[in-house]
């Protein structure tokens, strides 16, 4: 005779990207465990690959997470957290605040976060499909976690880079052209030929993109300095 197995309770969420709400459970000890074992490493890429393998196994795999935009990803892995453990995190901030010898004071004080209240924040004007002629558009797609990271380097040929590969469809009129069924060369020479207004249009979709945004005030109980803390990364929430 078997011991009993706990239901789990299932939950649905609406991520900006997916058409259809996404059907998610908490993550258990087990997975509990393979993020407080990434978490100890203090390695960004054990962190990055763990949260992946809990929110896979959350969404029963029915999510393609090489594909899925980092905001996304992000968003979906603080609410899986509110609904595993608590909607409540308490982060440590270091004041750094100058006293008269231009030393930071350093006290650490906690900051409570209640992830009820992040929100993805979409700015005004943003799209991903931007008209570059009368007769040519194009459309980009979110950049996933993994090109995410190309975002820090975005001037020059870095921009040429990320627009190569984020550079969904071209639309010439009633002609649409999958870049990714087209010759990587000839999409680099499509992007190299944009006009300098041309790529600052694109660039807005980047400077522009969904972002997690949580505001709070920080107080230091030591020296009483006071400011506002503004999280957009998920990184900011892991203490």
């Amino acid at each position: 005779m078997s011991l009993p197995r706990i239901a789990v309770p299932e939950h649905t969420i609406k991520l900006y990207t997916q058409k259809k709400p996404i059907t998610f459970r908490p993550y258990l000890v087990k997975e509990e465990k393979i993020l407080m074992m990434a978490k100890q490493s203090e390695d960004e890429k054990e962190v990055e690959r763990a949260v992946r393998q809990v929110i896979a196994a959350c969404t029963f795999d029915k999510l393609n997470l090489d594909k899925l935009p980092a905001f996304d990803l992000a968003f979906l892995f603080l609410q899986l957290r509110a609904k595993s453990v608590n909607n409540v995190i308490e982060l440590r901030y270091v004041c750094q605040k100058p006293d008269e010898k231009g030393e930071a004071c350093g006290y650490v004080v906690p900051v409570v976060v209640n992830l009820d209240d992040v929100k993805l924040t979409v700015p005004a004007g943003h799209t991903n499909k931007i008209q570059l002629t009368d007769d040519i558009t194009v459309t980009l797609r979110y950049p996933t976690s993994e090109l995410g990271k190309l975002l820090g380097e975005i001037e020059g040929a870095s921009l040429t880079d990320l627009l190569c590969e984020t550079l969904e469809t071209v639309c010439n009129k009633d002609e649409v052209f999958e870049c990714a069924e087209q010759p990587p060369a000839d999409v680099r020479e499509f992007v190299e030929g944009l006009s300098i207004p041309q790529a600052g249009k694109l660039r807005e979709f980047f400077d522009t993109l969904p972002h997690l945004e949580y505001k709070t005030e920080f107080k230091c109980t030591k020296c009483g300095h006071t400011e506002d803390i503004v999280l957009t990364e998920l990184a900011d929430f892991f203490d």
